[in-house]
């Protein structure tokens, strides 16, 4: 990683190790050059990132409660054959599977 990092910054002074010492970039300055390289290369991913368009990145909180009663909704649906059966008196609590009772004051 870091001769890739190091052949980045020498491309960029378009030069060899001898030209960057030449113009006097020791140590500490040398240093600051490869942070500068790597500052920009992370500010480069940031804004790609940024500028793609996930999904979760587009909600307001109006979008959120209708994601969250889509999916409530979803969950409805899902249960309500259970239910229904329940309901009409012909099946178990659709939790007793679960051994677990319907109402927990019960849980004596």
């Amino acid at each position: 990683m870091f001769q890739g990092l190091l052949k980045v910054t020498l491309d960029k002074y378009q030069g060899s190790m001898t030209d960057l010492y030449d113009h006097n970039l020791h140590g500490k300055e040398f240093a600051k050059c490869i942070c500068s390289v790597l500052m920009q290369d992370l500010q480069k991913i940031e804004d790609r990132l940024k500028a793609r368009q996930l999904p979760h990145q587009n909600l307001s909180d109006g979008n959120i409660v209708s994601l969250f009663q889509a999916m409530y909704w979803a969950s409805v649906e899902e249960f309500l054959p259970a239910w229904e059966n329940f309901l009409l008196g012909k099946g178990p609590h659709p939790t007793a599977s679960l051994n677990q009772s319907v109402c927990p004051l019960d849980q004596n």
